[in-house]
Order: structure tokens, then C-alpha cells, then sequence
């Protein structure tokens, strides 16, 4: 889906900037860079136009939104520092005509919540040779089905990420077990969760569950100003946290294989059982409950063996508390 990531074995991580630069250059470019400190593989943006977005009759919030944005030109040289920096860039087109815009600067298309049943700006970005990532905010699973259906005509391609639209949600509502349910229902696609949890650990639980992708809010400070999104953003400190545990949980939870591992072979003889005599034995005398019994170190026949060897006899006197070896019994 992104250029030469690996998703099988790795996680991918995206710094949600948004619009915390509040339509300072600079800002963006501070928090891309603490982004790229932090382990993000991307930072993500959001491509507003205004007036393309909500009524003119929403003067209030056009003027809002306005003081937030980046100007058109400027996100080619946001892309350009991001890859600067080792990230990958991206950003959620709000219209059609910043579809076009950011074509040359992306290698996948993000779709927001709001816009999961914008047939317009779907079929748009259909057009273009890019994979694509929805958020399933406010969106019921039979929604899902219906938008996966228009896409995979024509994507390969294909992120579902779960998240809940609210700001901040609060813990009963996560429902982050929605990421086993997208696995199975989806499983072309590559499976994420886009987090708007107070905290780290709703995105370190989503890994657990098999999320290959985490969104974060991202901000340098929570109290950077009153624009809602700061306060839910993870900061520098806190995403890299959040990347570490992932990190850590992944290597703690294994390959899934259920087997003897290397750390405790050597554990083996010393923990397991095998048989010993319980008393002394005597030549041609048949094993019993009576004469044999199962103890540590491992040194003799195995323990899951004592139904097998009971009855048989003993070629050669045993004293008490020995182990019994198969070259002892007939």
C-alpha cells in the first residue's frame, strides 16, 4: 500500500498533524520534524478549502477554517521537507480539485470519516493510480461493505481503518475489538485503526489485535492553543512512547507458534520428569505403583511413559531411587 512497506511484519505509523500547524508553515515543518523523531512513518495533513467544504451560509466556520489552513502551494513543500525527513507525506483531500493537488505529492489517498459515503470525491480519487485508506467513523459495517464494494473495482490497495468519530472518545465506546471484526470481514485489506482515545494505549491495544496501521493526532503541545485537536494529540514524548510498546508488545507476543523456545531448553531436563524406582527392583520383578514413581531431574524414561512401562520386568537389579532407562525393562 505505501512504497516498500513492509506490512506483514511491521507497523505503520502516522503522525495525524491535521491542521495543529494552524496554517503556519513553520509549525508544519517543527511538527514533522518531531513527528520523524518520534518513529512516525508518515505524517498526515488535511487539504481544506473552505468554501469547498461547508455552505457559505457557515460564515462563522469558514472563517475558522481559514485561519487553520495551508495555502495550496504550501503543501508541496511540506511534502518535500517530510521527505526530508524520512517520512512518508500525506493528506486528506476535502474537494475534488485537491485531489489533483496532491496526486504528485503522495503515494496513497486518505478518506475521512466524513467523507466515506462522498460518492463525488470517492469516484475522484478512483481516477487516480493510488491506494486508498478510509477511516469507518460513524459508519455501520453494512456501510463498510457498500463503500469496499465501489472500491475494490478498481484498488487492489485497500486500508480500512476503525475509528470512532468523536473528540476525545471516551474508553466504553473504543470498541477497538472492531479491528478483528474488519480482519475477517475484509481480508484483502490491510486492517488499522485510527485513534481518538485520551492516551496511548487504545492504539497499543489495536496492534495487539492486529492493526497494521495507527493514526495519532499529533501536536508539539496539548496546550499549543484552544483548537480542539491539540488536546487529544499525542505529543512527541507520548507518540514515541506509543511506538516503543508497540514495538514491544509485537516481540513479547511471537510468531504465534506453540513450541519449546530456545530460552528454556536447557530447562527441560531439569523441570520435566522421568521414572525412577521407587525401592529397590529386582531382576524380572514387573514395574508396579508400588516400585516406581515419577521424579526430577529428567534423566531416565520420560514420565508420559509410566502407563506404558507398567507390567513390564527388569533385566538387571535396580537400586532404590534410581532413574529407569529403556535398556532396563523386557
Amino acid at each position: 500500500m505505501i512504497e516498500n512497506f513492509n506490512f506483514n511484519k511491521n507497523t505503520y505509523f502516522i503522525a495525524e498533524i491535521g491542521n495543529n500547524h494552524e496554517g503556519s508553515l513553520q509549525s508544519a515543518y517543527d511538527l514533522i520534524g518531531y513527528a520523524s523523531e518520534s518513529g512516525a512513518n508518515a505524517v498526515k495533513f488535511q487539504t481544506i478549502v473552505p468554501k469547498k467544504l461547508v455552505a457559505k451560509t457557515e460564515k462563522k466556520r469558514i472563517k475558522q477554517l481559514e485561519k487553520l489552513c495551508l495555502k495550496a502551494y504550501e503543501f508541496k513543500k511540506v511534502a518535500k521537507f517530510a521527505k526530508s525527513q524520512g517520512v512518508d507525506f500525506l493528506s486528506t483531500p476535502f474537494d475534488v480539485d485537491s485531489v489533483d493537488l496532491l496526486e504528485d505529492l503522495q503515494a496513497a489517498y486518505k478518506i475521512a470519516s466524513g467523507d466515506n459515503n462522498n460518492l463525488e470525491l470517492i469516484e475522484k480519487i478512483l481516477t487516480k493510480k493510488k491506494s486508498i485508506i478510509i477511516s469507518t467513523g460513524m459508519t455501520s459495517l453494512e456501510e463498510i461493505k457498500e463503500i469496499y464494494k465501489v472500491i475494490k473495482k478498481k484498488k487492489k490497495e485497500i486500508g480500512i481503518l476503525h475509528c470512532v468519530s468523536a473528540y476525545p472518545v471516551k474508553k466504553p465506546y473504543a470498541n477497538i475489538g472492531v479491528v478483528t471484526t474488519l480482519q475477517k470481514e475484509f481480508p484483502n485489506c490491510i486492517i488499522g485503526y485510527s485513534d481518538h482515545l485520551i492516551g496511548i494505549r487504545g492504539a497499543v491495544y489495536a496492534t495487539i489485535l492486529g492493526a497494521k496501521i495507527i493514526e495519532k493526532h499529533f501536536t508539539i503541545d496539548k496546550k499549543f492553543s484552544s483548537f480542539r485537536d491539540h488536546k487529544i494529540s499525542a505529543t512527541p514524548s507520548e507518540f514515541k512512547k506509543m511506538v516503543n510498546l508497540v514495538e514491544e508488545s509485537k516481540i513479547m507476543i511471537g510468531d504465534s507458534v506453540k513450541k519449546i523456545e530456545l530460552i528454556e531448553e536447557s530447562n527441560v531436563p531439569l523441570l520435566r520428569r522421568s521414572i525412577y524406582s521407587k525401592k529397590e527392583i529386582k531382576k524380572g520383578e514387573k514395574l508396579s505403583k508400588e516400585n516406581m514413581t515419577c521424579l526430577r531431574p529428567s534423566n531416565g524414561l520420560s514420565a508420559k511413559k509410566y502407563r506404558q512401562v507398567m507390567g513390564k520386568k527388569i533385566k538387571n537389579n535396580i537400586q532404590a531411587g534410581l532413574p529407569i532407562f529403556k535398556k532396563d525393562i523386557y
